[in-house]
This record gives structure tokens, C-alpha cells and sequence, in this order.
């Protein structure tokens, strides 16, 4: 993957809905935030679903995110847009990730869990 997408493993990945993350945390569907967020970015994908708008809360640093994983998501988005920069595919990733966590919300609404199989 080109250079120019190389994301800083010191900056802070953003939410506008942690507390839906916390909530499956707390329920133990998830053991790390980063791990929802690689998956929520995929349902945003799949869905063609995205969020814009603040991102006012943090869940982890890029350097949390596993590499193969970060690299996937990096991969799956790059093939829906053509951002200019790192900072630029890492707003795209947020956007579709708060799209897939709007899914995952609806569900977990209608449901009472989430299945994370459900969308792979």
C-alpha cells in the first residue's frame, strides 16, 4: 500500500458513538473497542453505509489496531474512495465505521445482541 496512506500509530481513532462501544464492552461482545471498530468500518462497507459529522470521543490510538487488520479495513475503503492522504483515509475509515456501528445500533435494538457473523 502506497506511502502516502501510511497512518500515524500515535493518532487517535474517533467516534460520535462511544457509547455503544462501551455498552458492548461492558456486555463482553467485544473485548477491545478497536476490535468493533475494524468490524463496524467492514458493516459500513458492506452496507454502504457511512456517518459524517464530529467524531468527539476516542477509542484507541492506530497503533492499538491489529496491523492485519487496520491494513484490510485501509484496503476495503481504499476500493470506495481516493482520498488524498493518510489523515483524509483515516476520516474516510471513521466515516464508515460510525455508519456500520448505526447498523450494528438498529440490530442490537431489534434484537437485544449483536451477531457478529451476520455481516461477514
Amino acid at each position: 500500500m502506497s506511502e502516502i496512506y501510511q497512518l500515524n500509530e500515535m493518532r487517535k481513532v474517533g467516534t460520535k458513538y462511544i457509547h455503544f462501544y462501551r455498552r458492548m464492552k461492558d456486555q463482553k461482545i467485544i473485548d477491545h473497542m478497536h476490535q468493533l471498530f475494524t468490524y463496524a468500518c467492514l458493516v459500513g462497507v458492506k452496507e454502504d453505509k457511512r456517518s459524517e459529522g464530529s467524531k468527539t470521543d476516542d477509542i484507541c490510538n492506530v497503533g492499538n489496531i491489529d496491523k492485519n487488520n487496520l491494513e484490510v479495513a485501509k484496503g476495503i475503503v481504499l476500493m470506495k474512495c481516493e482520498p488524498t492522504n493518510a489523515d483524509e483515509l483515516l476520516k474516510e475509515i471513521e466515516s464508515y465505521a460510525d455508519g456500520g456501528i448505526e447498523v450494528l445500533m438498529r440490530d442490537f435494538e431489534n434484537e437485544g445482541t449483536i451477531r457478529l457473523d451476520k455481516y461477514i
